[in-house]
């Protein structure tokens, strides 16, 4: 037993000095791995940064030295505006498609009475919006899935068929919005939490709240001749 016993002795000695180098192999190598990935993100962060810097910085020289605020639909500035936003949008987190948004709107380029820049057919989605002023403004034909628009100002602003699956409108003011032909889930459940829908175009093109029966023959006009 004694001679058992050395040996299972030995061997536990032997595990544990070959353990030791493994369990430090691991550890270096998790440290490797997220110091690589930590290091990768801080990359992405930074190439991210300069594209968004780059983007305002070219636009700025559109507005400022190419009139683009003035310009009219067929000038090609629009078209180089356009070209620029499109190309850019892929390339941004949630964060700063949010900031780009809100520079578009700032700079007047995308009022809903007078589209410079139009935004169909781009991809916002995850775009956080959170509290944006976006009254007056045109997003129609955008992708807004899973956007954060918590608390937006979306009055009167012009969301015809744009997807809005998923995003999240809670505390929103979409009075007077226009939403026809935009792409809700089933059972319009992201309308559910907004601020207000008070003269709101659904997306069925019904005017929010639906017209009863009374409402329109009070509305209606008095006829009748008078005496």
């Amino acid at each position: 037993m004694r001679i058992s016993e050395k040996r299972v002795r030995n061997w536990l000695q032997v595990i544990a000095a070959l353990a030791v180098p493994v369990v430090i192999a691991i550890g270096t190598w998790r440290f490797t791995a997220q110091q690589s990935e930590a290091s990768a993100q801080v990359a992405q962060d930074q190439q991210q940064e300069t594209a968004l810097q780059m983007y305002l910085d070219r636009m700025s020289n559109l507005l400022l030295n190419n009139k683009l605020r003035e310009s009219q639909p067929e000038d090609e500035v629009r078209n180089v505006a356009r070209a620029r936003t499109v190309t850019v949008l892929p390339q941004l987190n949630a964060g700063r498609k949010g900031e780009l948004v809100r520079f578009l709107r700032q700079a007047g380029l995308i009022n809903r009475e007078n589209v410079i820049i139009a935004l169909g057919g781009t991809y916002l989605g995850y775009a956080d919006l959170e509290y944006t002023k976006l009254a007056d403004t045109s997003l129609a034909g955008t992708s807004l899935t899973s956007a954060n628009l918590t608390g937006a100002d979306l009055r009167h602003a012009d969301l015809t068929h744009t997807d809005l699956e998923g995003a999240n409108l809670t505390g929103a003011d979409l009075t007077g919005a226009d939403l026809t032909g935009a792409s809700l889930s089933k059972g319009c459940k992201e309308l559910k939490g907004a601020k207000s829908l008070q003269g709101a175009i659904m997306p069925d093109c019904s005017e929010h709240p639906p017209r009863t029966p009374q409402s329109r023959e009070r509305r209606a006009p008095k006829g009748g001749d008078s005496a």
